[in-house]
């Protein structure tokens, strides 16, 4: 199986305004989606709330964490840390370098979750991350 069923992408979207699907698999799954999402600025900056755009690799969903992207903005407007610079991780279905998300041990925590796996809870999870820096991610060091 790869990506995510159709319903639950349905269940995701009536809470995440703005979701759009990006790329569409075998059997109505879903492979690829667009999201929008609001975050802090981060680089020690954590009142000012700009807007992300993310682009996430839904194909192997159930297997490993999915690979979230950040569209915009520009890897040289970022400053959160937990954002891999681009240039370090490479999206195959853009075909182009892009920043992506670091999400930690998340990602244990994705793997343990075996078949009880939600896209609005990831969701959930990338809202959060994008709403607080983890001084400690490899991703990016805090910019002054």
């Amino acid at each position: 199986m790869s990506g995510v069923p159709l319903w639950m992408f349905e269940e995701a979207k009536k809470k995440v305004y703005g979701m759009a699907i990006g790329s569409w698999g075998y059997n109505k799954y879903i492979t690829s989606i667009y999201v929008p999402m609001v975050g802090i600025r981060g680089g020690g900056d954590s009142t000012t709330k700009i807007q992300y755009q993310l682009f996430i690799d839904l194909d192997k969903f159930f297997d490993s964490i999915p690979l979230v992207f950040v569209l915009r903005p520009e890897d040289r407007e970022i400053r959160h840390c937990n954002i891999f610079p681009k240039g370090h991780t490479f999206c195959n279905k853009l075909n182009k370098d892009l920043p992506m998300l670091c999400h930690g041990q998340y990602a244990d925590t994705w793997r343990a979750l075996g078949e009880k796996k939600n896209l609005l809870a990831f969701l959930n999870h990338c809202q959060d991350l994008l709403n607080h820096e983890n001084f400690s991610s490899p991703a990016r060091k805090v910019i002054n």
